[in-house]
């Protein structure tokens, strides 16, 4: 991969930790064994570079409150995930939004429509929906 002005690049490491080498020393097998290494290597020839980094860990993480746009896009794929990592994933429906849409039938569908949908669909089983005022007084 090359660096350029008009691509920019970035590596994300995903949840590397030291809690997993608890599981292997407990017997819990895995597949790739040298993926630490290669993670290295990319670490390496990634700062030499000088290209962004970015970890992602949730280590002592048990709730996510989640906002922004658009609601069935970002906002609802990042919720799915959450839910589907074991997160108690708040969705806060009065701090996202969308934006109207044409269906593939040509069919107009409202911002309303669209968020209400989406929030209906994530609830229950990817998230608790609640709104601003909530999230803060659960703090």
């Amino acid at each position: 991969m090359t660096q350029t002005s008009s691509s920019p690049t970035a590596l994300i490491v995903v949840d590397v930790q030291r809690a997993f080498d608890e599981w292997e020393a407990a017997g819990k097998r895995r597949n790739n064994p040298d993926a630490v290494a290669r993670i290295v290597d990319l670490l390496t020839a990634f700062r030499q570079r000088h290209v962004p980094i970015f970890h992602i860990r949730h280590q002592d993480i048990r709730t996510l409150v989640i906002c922004g746009a658009t609601t069935n896009h970002c906002v609802e794929t990042t919720t799915r995930m959450a839910g589907n990592l074991g997160f108690d994933a708040c969705l806060v429906r009065d701090a996202t939004w969308t934006f109207d849409r044409i269906g593939p039938d040509g069919d107009a569908h409202t911002a309303e429509a669209i968020h209400a949908m989406t929030l209906a669909n994530l609830n229950g089983e990817f998230a608790r929906i609640v709104t601003a005022s909530e999230a803060v007084a659960a703090l």
